[in-house]
């Protein structure tokens, strides 16, 4: 098939009316080059190496290698994904690099892309330099106030939603009887309901930023599916309890979710700390010191807490990789979040490495958690319903909000409100 291209048409936004320009698309001169253009208003935003620009790109949720940044620039590649596109332009026009309409659709013209819809110039509409005549024929769409209501709407509802859990476990032994036999509609069947509404939420906030289109979205999809696998394994075992009215059995089909969660959990915090341009300078002795001291810090608690004393069962090597496993990997992930809160570099003042705190938080309590249920189970004084239980309920509280503080320290640095 052969495909005939004469002219190409582009819109520009005039004061009083759209003017219609026929463009020779054999014509270089009257469309200026991606490269030219981006070179122009990267200077103009006074972004004055491709470094800086990266890690202003990387606040967007989008983490290259500079030399794909020194193509863009020498003209040997383009951008073609739109999202991508539009957080390069609101950082130029955060930073006063472009401030009329026309100039982005240039931009976006110069890699054969439609000119903003409405609801795009919704967003940039603050950030340039409009006629009021003009500003009123777009339609008052205000996506981005949408989108505050109905995260606002979440915040609330997990909340709400760790509270009703919480009252329903003070209210269980009072109501059903101190060491009641495990039945359905008890806290010990029900509180993983937070880990699902957790999970959900989570992906929904990833949605919004582009899934595994962009490392922000990716890195939250990854803490909301360790949630989802948490809930998972939950789930399991109350299949074991009220279907097969059986004890749930180690290792079993519940521990795919439990620890997958740690691996979700772990390749998270590596996927932040690369958001955050994490580097490790091996001519520095301080970062030497503080990449060996906390992962074996880590190690030896994980040891001392869960290890001490084993004895090993050769003739069960699942149960012997799990009981390692378990405090090790997750020894692992917090390590990388203590390095990644440590050597981060974040040029917004610092909101989204403060954020860390929060995940650093959640999975401490997570940790604890697990430490809790085998302390207790080695010694027979677990109680279905007790504070263990509550202790999971409260981890998967703080990994949601965790989420939640990052999703929004995110959507400040992008908004420019930081």
């Amino acid at each position: 098939m052969v495909v005939r291209q004469v002219y190409r048409a582009k819109y520009l936004l005039n004061r009083h009316f759209f003017t219609y320009v026929i463009i020779d698309p054999m014509g270089s001169e009257d469309l200026p080059s991606f490269s030219s253009l981006f070179k122009k208003y990267r200077l103009r935003s006074e972004i004055r190496t491709l470094t800086e620009f990266g890690d202003l790109l990387a606040e967007e949720g989008y983490v290259y290698e500079n030399s794909l940044f020194t193509r863009w620039q020498n003209g040997e590649r383009i951008p073609k994904d739109r999202k991508l596109l539009l957080a390069i332009i609101s950082i130029f026009a955060r930073r006063g690099g472009v401030h009329r309409l026309d100039h982005i659709n240039e931009l976006l013209a110069s890699v054969q892309q439609r000119d903003l819809t409405e609801h795009e110039a919704v967003y940039f509409e603050k950030y340039l330099a409009l006629s009021k005549a003009k500003s009123s024929e777009l339609r008052e769409v205000n996506i981005p106030a949408k989108n505050a209501y109905l995260a606002g709407m979440s915040h609330i509802s997990f909340i709400e939603v760790y509270v009703l859990l919480a009252l329903w476990w003070v209210v269980d032994p009072i109501i059903l009887g101190p060491g009641h036999k495990r039945m359905l509609g008890d806290f010990s069947s029900i509180y993983f309901l937070m880990a699902v509404w957790g999970s959900v939420c989570g992906i929904w906030v990833s949605k919004k930023w582009g899934w595994f289109n962009g490392s922000i979205g990716t890195t939250i999809l990854m803490f909301s599916l360790g949630l989802f696998a948490q809930a998972f394994g939950e789930c399991v075992y109350a299949f074991y309890t009220f279907y097969l009215h059986v004890a749930l059995p180690y290792p079993s089909l519940g521990d795919l979710g439990y620890f997958g969660s740690i691996l979700f959990y772990i390749y998270g915090t590596l996927l932040l700390a690369k958001t955050l341009r994490v580097h490790i300078k091996l001519q520095s002795v301080e970062h030497k010191l503080v990449a060996i001291i906390i992962p074996i810090t880590m190690l030896v608690i994980g040891y001392f807490l869960f290890l001490q004393n084993y004895v090993f069962e050769w003739s069960r090597p699942i149960k012997v990789f799990l009981d390692f496993g378990y405090p090790f990997a997750q020894a692992f992930y917090i390590s990388i979040a203590l390095l990644t809160y440590y050597l981060s570099k974040d040029t917004r003042g610092g909101i989204l490495k403060n954020k860390i705190v929060f995940l650093l938080i959640a999975l401490c309590v997570q940790f604890l958690s697990d430490y809790n249920f085998l302390y207790q189970s080695s010694r027979g004084t677990w109680v279905t319903g007790g504070f263990g239980n509550f202790l999971y309920l409260t981890a998967f509280f703080l990994m949601t909000l965790a989420l939640f503080q990052l999703n929004t320290a995110v959507s400040q640095i992008r908004d420019g409100t930081t």
